[in-house]
């Protein structure tokens, strides 16, 4: 991946992401626009979101790009 942006309201997990070697990682409150610098704002090409909260769900769409993929693991 060229460039990996983690978000996780948990600052532990955002270290440990840091030291797998994400290129940033920020909380909730902060993620569209760290999106939205990071790409230009044209959106992610990829997003993933592991959490499963509908409330997860409906702020991680906005953030990919027209034509990108979104992949929902959590139930």
């Amino acid at each position: 991946a060229a460039d990996v942006i983690v978000c996780d309201p948990a600052g532990d997990r955002l270290g440990r992401a840091e030291g797998f070697g994400a290129g940033a990682v920020t909380g909730p409150a902060t993620l569209a626009a760290v999106v939205a610098g990071r790409t230009g704002g044209y959106g992610a090409d990829v997003a993933i979101e592991a959490y499963g909260a509908a409330t997860a769900v409906d702020a991680g769409l906005p953030l990919v790009r027209v034509g990108g993929t979104y992949v929902l693991v959590g139930a």
